[in-house]
């Protein structure tokens, strides 16, 4: 669970310009029978990850598949749409930094995609921002494209990372990041609803006065009192489609880190619930014992209240553990991958 907190400015969506960066060169470092991995940088509000996916290609549908992938966060003090261009730098040099040479030499395409932290910027600064960052990624030689994704896009590639990591084509999902809540739906490859909210984690977190129940010390009554709290701020999640129908997947650290102290791949509302009761009025030494490291315990409550009031707004009564986020869906996507078209 990442602590970060970002902007307390309004998140804005503001979606009239979307810079798309695009560089085709011939990098004679590289050995195009073996370039079969397809890297996913995720500027996210909060971090950086550097997604690396070995691909099987075919000249059927679907022409992309993944054969196996994996993702390093990038040491870093924020995002970098909340970074300077020194940083910038830096972040982008220790992301390549980790991979190893030999898998270097294999990767075919590059894309970096910005997400709730770039889309809460102003126009000019999110543009001039992602200009900077395209230079820096265009510097590495690789073929690239480099975006700022709207909401819907990140719901989209959510859906199909589902797709890419279970092969299913009819599913749900619901994921949580630091600045936005992504919600899609679809049947047969068929979205039928995608949707993103500015609700994430850091987002809503923000919007709390410091006296909320969710930041005080432990009672009875606390994980009731931090949900009351959360209701106004949550009270735009709209139910989710057919959640009696398709299997609902959930995506993203806030909720992994519940799969991960449920110690279950299939989670209850009313786990949550139960366990969230149970965290809301236990001190430091107790959640020590449930397993909940001491850096995470100041926001346990409210980690637990945040997801019980989204899952009751949006009909959700079970989810079942997805794997990581959006970035195996855009790597199995052409819009990102020239190879997959």
């Amino acid at each position: 669970m990442n602590k970060n907190k970002i902007t307390k400015q309004p998140i804005l969506f503001i979606f009239l310009t979307t810079i798309t960066f695009f560089l085709i060169s011939d990098c004679s470092v590289r050995e195009p029978e073996k370039s079969n991995l397809h890297l996913v940088i995720d500027a996210g509000s909060s971090g950086t990850r550097f997604c690396l996916f070995q691909m099987n290609y075919s000249s059927n549908l679907p022409h992309c598949r993944v054969k196996s992938g994996e993702c390093q966060n990038v040491n870093s003090s924020n995002g970098l749409a909340s970074l300077h261009s020194s940083q910038i730098k830096q972040a982008i040099d220790e992301g390549f930094a980790q991979i190893p040479n030999e898998k270097q030499l294999q990767i075919n395409h590059v894309a970096l995609l910005g997400t709730g932290g770039f889309r809460a910027l102003p126009d000019t600064t999110r543009n001039s921002k992602i200009s900077e960052i395209a230079n820096e990624i265009f510097k590495t030689g690789y073929p690239a494209t480099v975006k700022v994704i709207t909401g819907e896009d990140e719901a989209l590639l959510a859906w199909r990372s589902i797709t890419a990591e279970n092969k299913s084509d009819t599913h749900g999902i619901v994921e949580i990041g630091g600045a936005t809540l992504q919600v899609a739906a679809g049947r047969s490859n068929t979205i039928l609803s995608k949707v993103s909210y500015p609700l994430g984690m850091n987002t809503v977190k923000d919007k709390l006065k410091p006296t909320s129940a969710c930041f005080l010390d432990p009672n009875i009554d606390r994980f009731e009192n931090c949900k009351n709290d959360l209701k106004p701020l949550l009270e735009s999640l709209k139910p989710a489609i057919e959640t009696d129908k398709l299997t609902y997947y959930g995506l993203g650290n806030p909720i992994q880190a519940i799969f991960t102290q449920l110690k279950t791949d299939q989670l209850k509302l009313s786990q949550i619930n139960t366990t969230g009761a149970q965290v809301c009025q236990s001190n430091s030494d107790q959640l020590t014992k449930l397993g909940i490291l001491t850096k995470f315990q100041p926001l346990s409550c409210y980690l637990f209240a945040f997801q019980s009031v989204s899952y009751e707004n949006l009909g959700i009564s079970k989810l079942s553990q997805g794997n990581g986020s959006w970035p195996a869906g855009a790597t199995i996507s052409g819009e990102y991958f020239p190879e997959c078209r």
